[in-house]
């Protein structure tokens, strides 16, 4: 923490984030959803994405402040500007749940596919999953499997379990 604390006094938002991700999780600190939120709007305020994304998804679940969709969703779109893969996926995810947003399986997708290029793993498997169940595109297995394997590689977990599952088709 130390180091960090050091860090996100010379204006790391990275660091800065980073200590508010140990305050959400009770990581070598007491758990602590509002000094969590406050880390992330430091971190945001120098205009790292990460920390951008991290506040929307703050506001998303009620972490530290009350659960508010409409501020959930304009700090993904910040997060998305500044280059955030986290906050393009989480965009995506509203967008294909219909949370905030009208539901829109395109809009999802195309999130999903600016997170994916951005190395986000679980932005793959949801493009892998948009390909498996027709959420947006025509559904194409060829398609579904490489995104998922992409994921897998990348180190999701569900994308791992979904090519355990499917290894024999």
């Amino acid at each position: 923490m130390k180091w960090f604390r050091k860090a996100s006094d010379m204006n790391s938002g990275e660091a800065m984030n980073y200590v508010g991700l140990m305050y959400l999780d009770g990581q070598g600190v007491t758990k602590d959803d509002a000094a969590a939120l406050d880390w992330f709007r430091k971190s945001a305020a120098v205009n790292c994405g990460t920390g951008m994304s991290d506040v929307g998804f703050c506001y998303e679940n009620g972490r530290g402040v009350e659960k508010d969709l409409v501020q959930a969703l304009a700090w993904y779109r910040k997060g998305a500007q500044a280059g955030s893969g986290n906050a393009m996926c989480s965009l995506g995810v509203l967008y294909l749940n219909g949370r905030g947003v009208i539901k829109d399986d395109t809009e999802a997708l195309a999130w999903f596919r600016k997170s994916a290029d951005s190395g986000n793993a679980a932005a793959m498997y949801y493009v892998g999953y948009c390909y498996e169940t027709r959420r947006g595109v025509t559904r194409n297995m060829t398609e579904a499997r490489k995104w998922y394997k992409k994921a897998a590689d990348a180190g999701d977990e569900d994308a791992k379990g979904w090519m355990t599952k499917h290894s024999g088709n």
